[in-house]
């Protein structure tokens, strides 16, 4: 039976920390939103089939006004996102369900404002969900990790070399992630967790770990835009 690839990409910034007077997903990466570059990088992915669009409440409409204009391939609906993070891939859960994703499927969650697409990452969290259940795409740690119980001294330090950096995208068996945040959802602890593989670990899932890289950058905000203009001259 053939396994169905998704990508669910969330875009629910609000541009605050950006600096921005509108979601940092409208603001150019050069001559196309960062939407644009995200999507667009996502559906150049031979392993991706289908694409869903979490999208902040209240910019559905802009959003899907922006994929129509470019015409971009592959995305099959905008869905309202939720309050936070993990709520709103509990949004994209619902509607997957809802259309009768079956529960072999794999579904690649991936930040839209990691804007730097690598085809190699991406096929390398379907192969690896598809053997585990779950995977995280993550990168080796090369400062020194402080623990410290109130921001005020180093209480001890974390041995480096078993340090890892979560990143997206993250990848599961759509059954696994359904189950999860459903547990996580009834008992209304979505602010316990950071990211999805955090959530789906906490339910006794193995994860597996795909490499990533330091071009897969994070635009939180302003500063974060030279890395990505460098990150993208190496990809």
């Amino acid at each position: 039976m053939e396994i169905r690839h998704v990508a669910l990409v969330l875009f629910g910034g609000s541009g605050e920390r950006f600096g921005a007077s509108e979601p940092k997903q409208f603001i150019a990466l050069g001559d196309r939103p960062m939407l644009v570059v995200t999507l667009e990088g996502l559906s150049a992915c031979p392993d991706i089939e289908e694409i869903y669009v979490v999208a902040k409440a209240g910019t559905v409409q802009k959003t899907l006004d922006i994929v129509s204009r470019y015409r971009i391939p592959k995305i099959k609906a905008i869905i309202p996102g939720g309050k936070t993070r993990e709520r709103s891939v509990y949004e994209g859960i619902l509607y997957l369900r809802e259309i009768g994703l079956p529960g072999n499927a794999l579904v690649l969650v991936h930040d839209g404002d990691r804007p730097l697409i690598d085809p190699k990452v991406v096929k390398g969290n379907f192969d690896a969900a598809y053997k585990t259940g779950a995977a995280v795409t993550a990168i080796p740690a090369t400062d020194s990790v402080i623990l410290s119980a109130y921001g005020d001294k180093a209480n001890r330090y974390l041995p480096r070399k078993e340090i890892y950096l979560a990143q997206t995208p993250q990848t599961f068996s759509f059954s696994i992630l359904s189950s999860s945040f459903e547990h996580v959802a009834k008992r209304n602890r979505f602010d316990d967790f950071t990211d999805d593989a955090s959530l789906v670990k906490s339910r006794g899932h193995e994860i597996a770990i795909v490499p990533g890289s330091r071009e897969n950058v994070k635009i939180t905000t302003r500063f974060d835009l030279a890395s990505y203009f460098e990150g993208r001259r190496h990809l």
